[in-house]
Order: structure tokens, then C-alpha cells, then sequence
């Protein structure tokens, strides 16, 4: 993604415009940044998003499943593990 002034001239990396504010929303740190706006702020946060359950794991409860539970035989195993 490529960071751009108001002529469409490229700046750099979009990544390199970018930083948190205090409630944890992305900004830009620097104002010739003409192309950001709610999408390209929305394909960021999942890119990032995507990168830390890469590292780190889905650990978000409703919509994380286990692997195992892919299949009949993995999700009839963990639904009696669970109950016992």
C-alpha cells in the first residue's frame, strides 16, 4: 500500500504514515498523506489483525475454532471432552 500526497505523487509505504492514538485508532503521522481514508484504514487494521493471530493465535472466543474441529470424528472428541 502506497502513501500518496494530494498531486498522486508516492510518498512510501503507507506503514511508514501510520501510528495509534490514544484509543487505539490508526492515524496519520504525517499530513501530506492524501489517500487515506476508512478503507485503506480498515484493509490496515485486518492486515494487522491477520499477522498478530499469525503470531500469536485466534484466541477470540465465538469465532475461533479448533482445528481438530474440522472434522466429524475431532468435533464429536472435544463436544465429550467438554461435557465430562
Amino acid at each position: 500500500m502506497e502513501a500518496k500526497d494530494a498531486n498522486g505523487n508516492v510518498l512510501g509505504s503507507m506503514y511508514d504514515f501510520i501510528d495509534f492514538d490514544e484509543n487505539n485508532q490508526l492515524k496519520i503521522t504525517d499530513s501530506r498523506v492524501a489517500n487515506f481514508n476508512p478503507n485503506i484504514q480498515n484493509s490496515i487494521s485486518l492486515k494487522m489483525r491477520e499477522v498478530l493471530m499469525g503470531l500469536h493465535g485466534n484466541y477470540d472466543g465465538k469465532n475461533a475454532a479448533v482445528a481438530v474441529e474440522s472434522n466429524a470424528i475431532g468435533w464429536f472428541g472435544l463436544s465429550l471432552r467438554r461435557w465430562i
